[in-house]
């Protein structure tokens, strides 16, 4: 069926787009494809009842203008923009000057990076490994709204911005809410206030994130369709690749076992030093675990260059007390035709 092989379907409509950056969706040739579309709808609705508790999604947004810029090729409004009812989101709004008069509408996501001095700035000053959008999407007539996440720039309340960003997401517990719920909110809520304005064709909107941002865009193509285009740059790869499972079940199991005694610890010390380089991004997976560590990393160092892991054939087998660290893990190659694990995948 062709809906399955989404690649293909990427492919396929790329090239006939001729490298539009908006088009409509390519509906191949085949059996009906309501059935998906009514499964989409579902899961759609699914994915809003994770969010936890939100403000009412017809809610209204208001705007208020606070200055406007003139650059070479763009306007920029400066903008306070009343999302939630219960904090408003600084924001930045380029008006390109060479436009057509209904023009696409792009829905700019800026990163985390434990940064959290840098919100919809980034669309003008960018990162050291991101160039500076603004006069791209300016020259390409792309009017563009970037707002503030919250506990970021103009919504960092305290000098800490970790202390905050942590103290938030708990503030937001105790009233039976969720912090990325609250996140993805206010986001949908910017796309209807970018989808409002005079100057822009609300059918033809986008979303482009970086890292934090990455996984918003793909978060907000899935939660409201009128999103077209969702461009998601660093972070997350195939959401059906299961190494990101596997590593985390393999070092969640081992875990308890490492801070189990004192000759854990040990041996915690003892393997550091010996270890392999974990993977980038597993780091932080990896930052514990002794002995069992040590032995995991063997058995995946000496297994992996050759043929890979299935997250189906990885089996870890604990042996210890509270004076013995040793830990076995047994990584059995994949099954011939079962699915290989060429590297991790584990979130930045």
């Amino acid at each position: 069926m062709p809906w399955k092989n989404r690649r293909r379907f990427l492919k396929q409509a790329a090239a006939l787009a001729g490298g539009s950056l908006f088009v409509e969706p390519l509906i191949a040739a085949g059996p009906s494809p309501q059935p998906f579309f009514a499964r989409q709808a579902a899961r759609r609705e699914e994915l809003w009842t994770l969010l936890g508790d939100l403000p009412p999604r017809d809610r209204a947004v208001t705007a208020r203008l606070l200055r406007s810029e003139e650059h070479d090729s763009y306007v920029l409004e400066h903008l306070e923009l009343d999302l939630n009812g219960l904090e408003t989101a600084p924001a930045l709004l380029l008006l390109p000057k060479l436009r057509p008069s209904k023009a696409p509408g792009l829905l700019y996501i800026h990163a985390h990076g434990g940064t959290y001095e840098v919100g919809k700035e980034e669309l003008l000053v960018g990162r050291n490994v991101l160039p500076t959008y603004a006069p791209v999407l300016a020259e390409r007539g792309i009017v563009t709204l970037a707002i503030d996440s919250w506990c970021f720039s103009g919504r960092k309340h305290v000098e800490d911005g970790r202390q905050g960003e942590s103290d938030t997401f708990k503030e937001m517990l105790w009233r039976g809410r969720v912090l990325w719920g609250m996140m993805m909110y206010d986001e949908v809520q910017a796309l209807s206030y970018l989808a409002g304005r005079s100057e822009v064709d609300a059918s033809r909107l986008g979303a482009f994130g970086l890292s934090m941002g990455s996984t918003k865009a793909w978060w907000l193509a899935a939660l409201d369709p009128r999103v077209k285009l969702c461009v998601d740059l660093c972070c997350l790869t195939d959401y059906g690749t299961p190494s990101a499972r596997a590593w985390n079940l393999l070092f969640r199991a081992t875990a308890a076992q490492a801070f189990s005694s004192a000759g854990h610890q040990r041996a915690d010390r003892a393997t550091r030093a010996s270890e392999p380089q974990w993977p980038p991004g597993c780091a932080h997976a990896a930052d514990r675990g002794g002995a069992h560590r040590g032995a995991l990393a063997s058995a995946i160092r000496r297994t992996w260059p050759s043929r890979g892991l299935s997250h189906r054939a990885v089996r870890l087998r604990t042996r210890g007390n509270a004076g013995n660290a040793a830990a076995r893990a047994r990584v059995v190659r994949s099954p011939p035709g079962g699915r290989q694990l060429s590297s991790p995948t584990c979130k930045r």
